[in-house]
């Protein structure tokens, strides 16, 4: 029984029937592609942007803790020294609080070799400071 052999009724049926079957494949696909969608948005928005998030912070006050220090160099009184250093220790502070935050984060070894290199990397910054005496 051909296509052409058939009443205009079923024809109908039959292609309405197609077009439901590729609907539904279109709808199936939309959905997995929207879940897919979803999780990555969830990576994103609850992970990355976190550990961004962090690794600004703690970058901002590495960068504040060296202000403190060269406006220290330049001022003339220990009350002005007293408030740098009073800038350091809370700058410190939220570096360690950042830190944490970032650690509590890390999945890959790859992450975590590099924060042990800034670490270093912060070590022997401050021993080299250290070794200046500058403020003795």
């Amino acid at each position: 029984m051909g296509l052409a052999n058939m009443k205009i009724g079923t024809r109908l049926g039959l292609g309405f029937a197609v077009v439901l079957v590729l609907l539904t494949a279109m709808l199936l696909l939309g959905m997995s592609s929207l879940s897919r969608i979803g999780s990555r948005t969830h990576d994103i928005v609850n992970d990355k942007n976190v550990k961004i998030a962090a690794a600004n912070n703690m970058v901002d006050n590495v960068r504040n803790i060296t202000l403190a220090l060269t406006t220290m160099i330049l001022v003339p009184s220990t009350p002005q020294m007293d408030a740098e250093l009073e800038k350091i220790s809370e700058a410190r502070k939220k570096y360690g609080a950042a830190k944490e935050v970032l650690m509590k984060h890390m999945t890959d070894d790859k992450e975590k070799q590099l924060m042990a290199a800034v670490d270093e990397a912060l070590k022997s910054g401050a021993v080299a400071g250290a070794a200046l005496d500058v403020f003795d």
